[in-house]
């Protein structure tokens, strides 16, 4: 589970599911990828929008 929220909406807050996590660890910056899937039923998540996440347990 993670949530995420947005500049545009800063006080909204979306829930999604994570799909999928890169087992590739960067070295440098100790960071990896994940891919999480959220309902946009209003539409207000648009292509190329950065978003900050908080991946819950």
């Amino acid at each position: 589970m993670a949530e995420l929220s947005t500049d545009a909406h800063p006080s909204t807050m979306i829930k999604g599911e994570i799909t999928a996590i890169n087992p590739e660890v960067d070295s440098a910056t100790r960071n990896f990828q994940i891919q999480v899937t959220v309902p946009n039923p209003e539409e207000q998540l648009r292509p190329g929008m950065f978003a900050n996440v908080r991946v819950l347990r």
